[in-house]
């Protein structure tokens, strides 16, 4: 599988047997699935639909009560999702 640093955009391939294990990115070592949400920009959301994981995409503004109250069940969900997709 390939996937994308959301730290440094960098394209890093894992293979299927170790998806489960805590992959760091092997040119900046950040945690590849730390489960953060990720405030995309239009370049880092070029490459994350590149991605082989699922993106999740969620645009919301501050206020919209809507939003805001799925934003907050993103934040909550994104530890039991962290393997699964990228928030």
């Amino acid at each position: 599988m390939n996937t994308v640093c959301t730290h440094c955009q960098a394209i890093n391939r894992i293979p299927d047997d170790r998806i489960e294990d805590a992959a760091k990115c092997g040119r900046c070592g950040h945690d590849l699935f730390d489960g953060e949400v990720i405030n995309a920009t239009g370049e880092t959301l070029d490459k994350l639909l590149k991605d082989d994981l699922p993106v999740v995409i969620d645009f919301w503004a501050r206020g919209a009560a809507p939003a805001v109250i799925s934003h907050q069940f993103l934040k909550m969900s994104r530890k039991s999702v962290a393997v699964k997709c990228a928030l």
